[in-house]
């Protein structure tokens, strides 16, 4: 049975971290594993293509090899979690397996309907001769926007599972050679899965830019205002957090895991 450590919704969205510190000595189950996947699975794909796929590793040889091919700050959080996810997309789900097959699948599912101007003539007929004529870097761009939708599930999902995450980066053709990918396969991220060595709420919420500064009404440049009654209803349900700050309390938590797994302490 999968134990839950966190069941609501926005306690869920509140509560993600990027967690760089993992107890390398506590597996993660495999029913975890696999809630984690299934939840990337299930996300939005266009066209239902299914292109997000995973390779899913946790020995010690594959992680030496991955470990000259990432950021140096990365090589600590490959080390500790005992679970890594390499994702990747496939472009033979769009142009070989034929994204009109999917979207057939849809329609004949009511997924998809004449009154949005489908028909199984222009499916067929339309949607894919375009769809299919599109260059790879356009397929690429669509599918790692999805790739990043079907992230963000196993993020959460992870999350509600009492489990931390921290995605990488990586040189794609690298990776793509250390995991036998194929031409039509494209790596996008890696992401490091595991129990977290500390405490996701001691490391506060993350900064994030003002609302009005990112979000804008009718057009650029003309600011959308933040609704305090909807900012305290949110702090309430545990969605916005108080924001991260180098306390003495996070300060001594980060040097003692730090000790622990071998790692150097912060001085400054």
């Amino acid at each position: 049975m999968l134990e839950i450590e966190r069941k609501d919704f926005f306690d869920v969205l509140g509560s993600r971290r990027s967690i760089r510190y993992f107890k390398p000595w506590k597996p993660v189950e495999p029913e975890k594993l696999e809630a984690i996947l299934q939840a990337a699975r299930i996300a939005s794909h266009m066209g239902n293509a299914n292109s997000v796929q995973a390779i899913v590793f946790s020995d010690k040889e594959t992680k030496e090899k991955l470990k000259p091919v990432v950021s140096t700050f990365n090589v600590a959080i490959i080390d500790m979690a005992p679970v890594i996810l390499i994702w990747f997309l496939d472009r033979d789900t769009w142009y070989k397996e034929g994204v009109a097959e999917h979207l057939a699948e849809l329609y004949k599912a009511g997924a998809i309907n004449p009154s949005h101007g489908w028909s199984t003539d222009f499916i067929l007929n339309a949607a894919k001769p375009r769809l299919t004529s599109f260059p790879t870097e356009a397929v690429d761009f669509m599918l790692s926007c999805e790739s990043g939708m079907a992230m963000a599930q196993a993020q959460l999902t992870a999350v509600a599972l009492g489990l931390g995450v921290c995605s990488f980066a990586g040189v794609g053709p690298k990776i793509a050679e250390i995991f036998g990918l194929p031409d039509h396969c494209r790596f996008v991220w890696g992401m490091a899965i595991g129990y977290p060595a500390e405490d996701p709420l001691t490391g506060g919420q993350r900064k994030r830019k003002p609302f009005e500064k990112i979000y804008f009404k009718d057009r650029y440049g003309n600011a959308m205002s933040s609704d305090p009654k909807v900012v305290n209803m949110l702090m309430e349900l545990n969605m916005i957090q108080p924001e991260a700050k180098l306390t003495p309390q996070r300060l001594e938590e980060i040097n003692a895991v730090s000790r622990m797994v071998g790692l150097p302490e912060r001085t400054d």
